[in-house]
């Protein structure tokens, strides 16, 4: 099925988020509003058919997961990215960033320190600190316009106090879609320091050719063991509102 990227969607007075709370706080309808991840397209008519049917149920109670959940999204990782996953390994999470925020509380402790690879998605600060743990800063380099790791300062800065790495891959906000052989240095790098990598990977269907996503827990058993993986529909289908995560 193809779709139109170019039809203009009035979402004004729909309680929109992007639109709707800049128009009430700015009082400014010219304002283009660029701050949240959160597109102007129609979502696939495949999602609102699906959508539209379980509306003909008149009831909305508490819901399982169902197992269609996870065959879906195992076989989309299968296919778009050659990942094996079981269903034993995935846990459903209402967003990536709640999904971080429980992951940080079950794997650190207060003092802890986490590692975050700067400029980064904002709330990744204030989920450490909530947590009661210390943001450690490992700042992207720019090279010719390409933003690249420190990979030689990323070991200096890791002490025994250093838990958890939180990378960003694709990165947000400068859009570096990161090479094996860069995942595989991060990879090493942990390991060696017994520090988990812990991946925010919500744009991963977003990459423009000829660069290709690789999973960082795909790349071998020993980064899978040290490893947790979050994904999410939201940005590829447009749908942050069903708020649902991995």
């Amino acid at each position: 099925m193809k779709y139109s990227f170019d039809e203009k969607v009035d979402r004004i007075g729909s309680n929109c988020l992007k639109w709707d709370l800049i128009n009430r706080t700015h009082n400014d309808s010219e304002i283009i509003p660029l701050w949240v991840a959160d597109m102007d397209f129609k979502v696939p008519e495949e999602i609102g058919d699906a959508i539209r049917k379980r509306l003909e149920h008149p009831i909305f109670g508490y819901s399982l997961t169902p197992p269609s959940y996870y065959k879906a999204a195992i076989n989309w990782f299968d296919k778009r990215f050659q990942w094996k996953v079981e269903k034993g390994w995935m846990k459903f999470a209402p967003g990536v960033v709640p999904g971080l925020k429980t992951i940080v509380a079950a794997y650190t402790k207060p003092g802890d320190e986490i590692i975050i690879q700067t400029p980064v998605y904002h709330p990744f600060y204030s989920i450490i600190k909530n947590n009661g743990c210390q943001v450690v800063e490992n700042p992207l380099t720019c090279k010719d316009g390409r933003y690249e790791m420190d990979f030689d300062n990323l070991e200096k800065i890791i002490t025994k106090k250093t838990k958890m790495i939180i990378l960003c891959s694709p990165h947000n906000p400068v859009g570096r879609v990161w090479t094996v052989e860069e995942l595989k240095m991060v990879g090493e790098i942990c390991i060696k320091n017994n520090v988990l990598v812990v991946v925010d990977e919500i744009h991963a269907d977003i990459v423009y050719k000829p660069n290709i996503h690789t999973v960082f827990a795909s790349i071998n058993e020993e980064f899978a063991d040290n490893s947790i993986i979050c994904t999410a529909p939201n940005k590829t289908f447009n749908i942050a509102g069903f708020k649902t995560a991995n």
